[in-house]
Order: C-alpha cells, then structure tokens, then sequence
C-alpha cells in the first residue's frame, strides 16, 4: 500500500472583474487579457532600515493611521506620512514628497528603536491638486517606501 500526501494548492487572490455590455455581429471573436503582473517591489538595500509599512492617511490616533487612502481632498489642508520601521535604530529616513510636480523634502527622522512607528504631515491646498508620490529615503538617498496619492479638488 502507497500513502500520497498532497498538499492543498492555496487559493488564489481574488481579481476585481468588470462587467460590460457590447453589441457584436455575429461570429465576432473576443480576446480578454488580463493585464501584466506588476513587479515584486525592490528588496531593501542591505544594512538599511525596512519601512514594514507605509500609509498616506488622513490622520493618526493611539500611533496608528486613521483613514488610509490613495486620494485626499486639497480642502483637507494636511495630508499625513505614518509608517512603521524595523532594524533601523538611530539611523535616520526622511518622506521626500512630490506634488504636482514639484518635490518636498521633508525633515530628517531618527529611528528610535528597532521596531518603531513615526509619521510626519505635509501642508496641501488647491495649488497641489494633481497626481502626487511619498517616498521614504535613506541617509544615503536611497529609496525604501514609496507611496502613490492623488490631490483631488473637493
């Protein structure tokens, strides 16, 4: 007698589906693709501090981000830079924003401990509106987190 072991295949991530309604001729062939995999993000350069976690959010309570998000209104006059950060203690990262454009280098931050939690905000209004990106730099340039936001006008 054999005994078989197998393992159960993980199920997939869920994919958001679109739906759509189109009128063809008859014998039409349809070609669905689905679009290419986005790369794996960089590894941290060696001996750098790890951002664990990076979130554009619209606020911060008990060390936490409240109301992450990838869009904030330019009447919210601030937008906030929270993440946690592992093996970095005493070294320094700073959030090095780009609004519509024009970047914004942000005050130097030193890690306090090996696991530690920080956020800083950015002042925003109607002149930032536009695609905007957060990263997170090194003492040596290098980048660790970045972020992709939008400035909407509401």
């Amino acid at each position: 007698m054999t005994l078989v072991s197998a393992t159960p295949k993980k199920p997939e991530a869920p994919t958001a589906v679109r739906q759509a309604t189109v009128a063809l001729p008859a014998g039409a062939i349809v070609r669905f693709e689905a679009p290419p995999p986005r790369p794996a993000p960089p590894k941290p350069p060696k001996g750098a501090p790890v951002i664990e976690k990076l979130a554009v959010c619209l606020g911060v309570k008990d060390r936490n981000p409240v109301g992450e998000t990838t869009s904030v209104s330019a009447n919210a006059n601030r937008v906030y830079c929270w993440m946690r950060v592992t093996g970095g203690s005493g070294k320094k990262v700073r959030p090095m924003w780009t609004l519509n454009g024009k970047s914004f280098a942000g005050a130097w931050m030193t890690i306090g401990s090996n696991s530690y939690r920080t956020w800083t905000t950015k002042r925003i209004d109607a002149a930032n509106v536009g695609e905007a990106t957060l990263e997170i730099q090194d003492e040596k340039g290098r980048v660790l987190a970045t972020r992709e936001f939008a400035v909407v006008a509401r």
